[in-house]
């Protein structure tokens, strides 16, 4: 799957993937992490690996 939406970045602007697998979040440049904090949710963008 990761292949695939690798492929597809090169004909659609953007692509927004949504998953509980941290192999996802290494394998693309972008990512953010959401999380619950104070009944809010917190995002923060990912460390580059």
């Amino acid at each position: 799957m990761i292949q695939e939406l690798n492929e597809l970045q090169h004909r659609l602007a953007r692509i927004i993937l949504v998953s509980h697998l941290e192999d996802f979040s290494c394998a693309f440049s972008n990512g953010y992490s959401i999380e619950l904090v104070n009944q809010a949710s917190k995002v923060r963008p990912l460390e580059p690996a």
